[in-house]
């Protein structure tokens, strides 16, 4: 896996280049369904975005670092403060290399997490 300007801004851009493709992007407690195709991009994010799963929400977006995407996280089920500083560390890199990203549906847990962080509307705008 190449190493993008995305990655670097990540912080994470070295250590998924050298990850070993298999253990980069698969987790069984966090499915994410990229539908590019469409414009803005539709990711669909399905299951747990905590500590152990967000590298794999990473790599899914890495490749559409530049491009506008909508994130629909109503079917995650739990969310820790690993997933929400992916979350918006992926919006910050994304906005640095020319594209959006920003969540437009989230499950309820999500939700409350969101607004007890207090970074709802940053992540919805």
């Amino acid at each position: 896996m190449k190493e993008t300007g995305w990655g670097r801004a990540l912080g994470i851009g070295r250590r998924l280049a050298e990850a070993d493709d298999n253990q980069a992007v698969v987790n069984v407690d966090l499915q994410v369904e990229v539908l590019s195709g469409k414009q803005p991009a539709l990711v669909r994010v399905r299951g747990e975005l905590d500590v152990d799963s967000s590298p794999t929400l990473i790599v899914a977006l890495l490749p559409l670092h530049d491009q506008c995407v909508e994130l629909d996280l109503a079917p995650v089920a739990f969310m820790d403060s690993t997933g929400v500083r992916t979350l918006l560390a992926c919006k910050e890199a994304s906005s640095q290399t020319g594209g959006t990203l920003r969540v437009i549906d989230c499950s309820t847990p999500v939700g409350q997490v969101l607004d007890l962080i207090g970074c709802r509307e940053q992540l919805t705008r």
